[in-house]
């Protein structure tokens, strides 16, 4: 304030306690931070310039505004967008969900080292994916690493999850993959085993006994619709025989399952006694001994199995039988999200679906 020596009157409501400075009388608007407003105009429009200049990129006048008005709408810092990688993003990223199950983190560093061996020819700054970046990745794998579209697809996917994580950290501002759709790719193989073909190979005499051994967990999970991660670390203390279920989290959603002991899971049950003492072999050895087991019991295209076709055999098995279970009530009990994933494990047949319309 002015000094008292000063024998002049001022009017306290045109000082701006803020910047400690007059306010414009004609507008009530505080002059001096219109100026520091210019000036950090100023600074974005001269960082935009320099850095342009530096990467001896060619800035048009429409490219200037554009990049400015990104930068003042606040959908990105401009200096994150120009400094932070994708591949930083998916190192941070890895490091701080170390919980993820095995195979989910290992796919997440398998697509950050193709991402940065594809960066290595180009510029992989966040402001540089769009439209264009994904096309062109998506071609560089494709043509040299003979992915399929399908498999390109989930390449991206997978960034686009990293980036979100990043927006959600605070970490940038906008995920410039939002609205770049990538069709969600489904497993078309539905490969599964009949009711009567599980019970053959239950009954079938093999000639080696670890081809049992793995058919029998095969089967286990042809009976309740369990995959491998989260049927060897099932215990007694989960198996509820008053209500004829099994319930867990599964390993890689955390999400809960309520799994029925039918007929065959509870054969496999009395066989060792209980579900400690059910075989546990690698999920890798048992692919391989279940083709072996298969072909042996005389199953057609026995090499085209896996143990995960046992799951969607036990969906296309609750789907299609007399009495099918409802797809609610089906994600429920194999630990699925939502009912799209369903298309992935098992369809209804057609000529039970128009027979169930006509139903009286």
């Amino acid at each position: 304030f002015p000094s008292h020596d000063i024998k002049t009157r001022f009017d306290p409501s045109l000082w701006c306690k803020k910047s400690n400075t007059i306010k414009n009388p004609d507008g009530d608007i505080d002059i001096d931070s219109q100026i520091m407003r210019l000036n950090q105009c100023k600074k974005l429009v001269n960082t935009i310039v320099d850095f342009y200049d530096k990467e001896n990129k060619l800035l048009t006048a429409a490219k200037l505004k554009e990049e400015y008005e990104k930068a003042v709408n606040n959908k990105m810092k401009f200096e994150t967008r120009h400094t932070v990688t994708a591949i930083d993003l998916y190192d941070r990223f890895i490091s701080s969900n170390e919980n993820l199950a095995h195979n989910t983190m290992r796919d997440y560093k398998y697509k950050r080292d193709k991402l940065k061996l594809y960066g290595e020819q180009k510029s992989l700054f966040i402001a540089d994916i769009d439209r264009t970046f994904v096309a062109n990745y998506k071609d560089w794998l494709k043509k040299y690493h003979n992915n399929t579209e399908s498999s390109a697809n989930k390449h991206i996917m997978r960034l686009r999850k990293v980036v979100e994580n990043a927006v959600e950290r605070g970490i940038v501002n906008y995920n410039p993959l939002s609205g770049i759709k990538t069709p969600q790719p489904y497993d078309t193989d539905l490969r599964c085993i009949t009711i009567e073909q599980a019970w053959h190979l239950f009954n079938f005499r093999y000639s080696v006994k670890k081809f049992e051994r793995a058919i029998d967990m095969y089967l286990f999970s042809v009976g309740t619709g369990i995959c491998h991660a989260d049927q060897v670390k099932l215990t007694s203390k989960n198996i509820d025989w008053q209500n004829r279920c099994i319930v867990d989290k599964r390993q890689k959603t955390k999400t809960e399952y309520c799994a029925p002991i039918t007929p065959l899971a509870e054969a496999i049950l009395n066989k060792y006694g209980s579900v400690e003492t059910i075989p546990k072999i690698s999920n890798q050895k048992a692919n391989d001994y279940i083709k072996l087991a298969m072909f042996e019991a005389g199953i057609k295209d026995a090499f085209e199995y896996k143990f995960h076709s046992g799951r969607k055999s036990f969906v296309n098995y609750c789907l299609n039988r007399d009495n099918p279970v409802e797809p609610y009530d089906l994600i429920k009990m194999i630990g699925h999200t939502s009912i799209d994933e369903l298309r992935a494990y098992g369809e209804k047949s057609k000529i039970n679906v128009i027979n169930r319309f006509f139903e009286k």
